[in-house]
């Protein structure tokens, strides 16, 4: 017996390899672009191709992954969404069909409208939107094409085995949460049900070693909530402020949803696959950004933090933004200051000089520096810093200005002095992006604290140390260059420190 695993590169997919390694049964994957290990790439728009894969392989059950699952996308673009969800699945079941391959199709909850729930595989579909009509018509070309399968459907799924939170329903949720810059809101009409995908794969599991035809329905019986309330959950147990986030009863402009589609299925009992509830489901999803409140560290939730200072401690970006351009005056040349802040999200200073045939400048910017008087901490910093030396807590200042620099920053700020920990220009090679200097600082000063998490304020700071951290706190604006670019990513943003 060997399974082919379609779309094992998938959220779902990456789930099932696990649960067949687990259970020591036989399986080969299939992948498009991201190749992942005993995986085998098929173009499912040729039937010949399916057949000869499927038959080099000698495969006996097929688990079909693959769909294009974003509501507002199949929505707005029929052609794909028919593409996948409905005419590879056409070809796929076919081939199943006519080489006596047994399969195990992937459906959801949308094929139902959600008006009259709890929903049954016997119950009459009413699909509301162009995700549950491709749905169902998959369903049905299968029905059609096979007599040895399984239609599972299942409603939105999630699991903390991602890449990254962008990548399922329920995630992605989280990632608004972690946004404390934002103004947004979040559906709190239509309820959700998710699934754990872990749980979800050992039932999927169970039909491989007892297979059952038919449509079965899979649900957890104890999840109820909404996006909204989801979002409130996740912030809770991060204990971060939701404020931001408001409650969306209106679903105008949006691709219609149903109301409440509850699955029951009176086949088999669900609670044997029921282990994870939804609150312990998100804690394991976002595990990786909960810590302790970070001026309060106890002996058992340590802490050690990693802090950059020109534009994150310091407001000091303006300062060097000013001194470089009082350099390039001397050589009748200027620079804006989003050219400025475009360099030192994403490029060097050296190279801009360079481009600009300056190379002798380091000098001459140090002392505009020196001359400079109006030093400031960023909103909240001061106090911030205060609380962290007052606490004991362990945390080491990482910068790419030099030991001169910093010398006359704590001649203007005092407090600075306090500072026992740093990692300056002077004290490693490679600039941010490179992580040299983060690499550094915890060989220096890290003591095997339990969460170890980083601040930054630009793109190039970000790249250097989300490798090295638990999770990375990020200052920034709405207005600022890097906004767009950082706020895809899992970081906490916060315009400043008096969120914390």
């Amino acid at each position: 017996m060997t399974i082919l695993i379609t779309g094992a590169s998938g959220l779902l997919g990456r789930s099932l390899v696990s649960t067949c390694e687990k259970n020591n049964i036989k399986y080969i994957g299939t992948y498009n672009s991201r190749k992942v290990p005993n995986a085998i790439n098929i173009n499912f728009n040729d039937e010949t191709e399916i057949i000869n894969k499927m038959v080099e392989n000698k495969i006996t059950i097929c688990i079909n992954c693959i769909v294009q699952r974003q509501v507002d996308i199949c929505e707005n673009n029929w052609e794909e969404t028919k593409s996948v969800n409905i005419d590879m699945v056409d070809r796929l079941s076919r081939v199943c069909g006519s080489l006596n391959i047994y399969l195990i199709h992937i459906s959801t909850d949308y094929v139902f409208d959600g008006k009259l729930s709890p929903f049954y595989p016997e119950t009459d579909t009413n699909p509301l939107q162009n995700y549950g009509i491709s749905k169902l018509i998959s369903e049905k070309r299968v029905i059609n094409n096979t007599k040895q399968y399984t239609i599972i459907r299942v409603p939105v799924l999630y699991s903390d085995n991602i890449e990254n939170l962008s990548e399922n329903a329920v995630t992605i949720i989280g990632k608004k949460v972690l946004n404390q810059i934002e103004e947004t809101s979040e559906d709190d009409y239509s309820i959700r049900r998710p699934v754990f995908i872990p749980d979800f794969c050992e039932f999927i599991a169970s039909f491989i070693t007892n297979p059952r035809y038919g449509i079965f329905h899979y649900y957890n019986s104890h999840n109820k909530t909404t996006k909204y309330k989801t979002a409130v959950l996740i912030g809770s147990y991060l204990q971060k402020s939701t404020d931001h986030i408001h409650s969306l009863t209106s679903l105008s402009n949006m691709a219609s949803r149903p109301y409440d589609t509850e699955l029951k299925d009176s086949k088999y009992d669900v609670t044997e696959f029921n282990k994870v509830k939804l609150e312990e489901g998100l804690a394991r999803c976002f595990a990786k950004w909960k810590h302790p409140k970070i001026t309060k560290s106890t002996v058992d939730d340590s802490l050690f933090l990693m802090l950059d200072l020109d534009g994150t401690i310091l407001d000091t970006d303006g300062i060097h933004y000013e001194a470089y351009n009082k350099v390039l005056k001397l050589y009748n040349k200027q620079m804006t200051r989003q050219e400025f802040d475009e360099i030192i999200n994403y490029s060097s200073i050296d190279s801009f000089m360079k481009e600009q045939n300056i190379t002798d400048y380091k000098k001459q910017k140090l002392n505009f520096l020196l001359e400079e008087s109006n030093i400031k901490f960023m909103p909240g910093a001061e106090m911030f810093l205060s609380n962290l030396i007052s606490n004991n807590i362990n945390f080491v200042i990482v910068t790419n200005t030099s030991h001169n620099v910093v010398n006359h920053y704590k001649s203007i700020l005092p407090l600075l002095l306090k500072v026992q920990s740093w990692v300056c220009k002077e004290d490693y090679t490679n600039p941010k992006p490179d992580s040299e200097c983060y690499k550094l600082a915890i060989e220096r000063y890290y003591k095997n604290e339990k969460y170890k998490i980083g601040f930054e304020n630009t793109i190039n700071g970000f790249n250097a140390i989300k490798n090295e951290v638990n999770c990375v706190y990020f200052i920034t604006t709405k207005n600022a260059v890097n906004y767009n670019k950082i706020k895809k990513e899992d970081v906490y943003l916060i315009s400043n420190f008096e969120r914390l």
